[in-house]
């Protein structure tokens, strides 16, 4: 019977232990950081680059599609607001990277329109495209669901992700319309 306690006491401890250390485990050292991801993206302007190459920055990432007409615009206008309200001694060090959803129709030219349109600045914000595959990849390390129907248009999700200097994810908002409460905090 003590042997039984003895083993039942050593797995309870033996399991704090696990998941005490476990929780500290950063997102890149976990393999959930997009820095980690080896793919290459082409930005509005035709530059080849990896996600890794924004290290030493704080990234605002999220995804979208420039033919879209209703959740995208909101995404970019939630972001632009959020944008104006980052600290001035954290806007130079704060990048704003959406990357599309749609390899197929979002060409570097559209992008570039894209930008133009939405009244970005390009020399704070990139507008990336890649292929399928590196797509849904960063698509679930960002979290963010989507799906093409067949009338051409992509349902997805908002969110929207602070990633550290190292390409740590400190916070996600999701949805449209919010505060930032939690980003904010992480810029402070």
């Amino acid at each position: 019977m003590r042997i039984h306690y003895i083993i039942f006491v050593s797995i309870i401890f033996l399991s704090f232990v696990h998941c005490k250390k476990k929780s500290q485990i950063s997102d890149f050292e976990s393999g959930n950081s997009p820095y980690l991801l080896d793919s290459i993206w082409k930005d509005q302007n035709g530059k080849e680059t990896k996600l890794k190459d924004f290290s030493g920055k704080y990234v605002l990432m999220s995804m979208f599609y420039s033919s879209c007409d209703s959740l995208c615009p909101r995404i970019v206008s939630d972001i632009k607001k959020l944008d104006s309200k980052i600290p001035k001694s954290k806007l130079k060090e704060t990048i704003v990277v959406l990357i599309s959803l749609d390899e197929e129709k979002d060409s570097t030219e559209k992008m570039k329109a894209y930008a133009q349109k939405m009244e970005l600045d390009e020399s704070r914000w990139m507008l990336l495209s890649g292929n399928k595959d590196s797509i849904r990849e960063l698509s679930a390390v960002l979290e963010i669901d989507y799906k093409k129907m067949e009338n051409g248009e992509i349902s997805h999700s908002a969110v929207v992700s602070l990633l550290s200097k190292k390409g740590e994810i400190l916070a996600k908002e999701k949805g449209i319309g919010g505060e930032f409460a939690e980003i904010l905090k992480k810029l402070e």
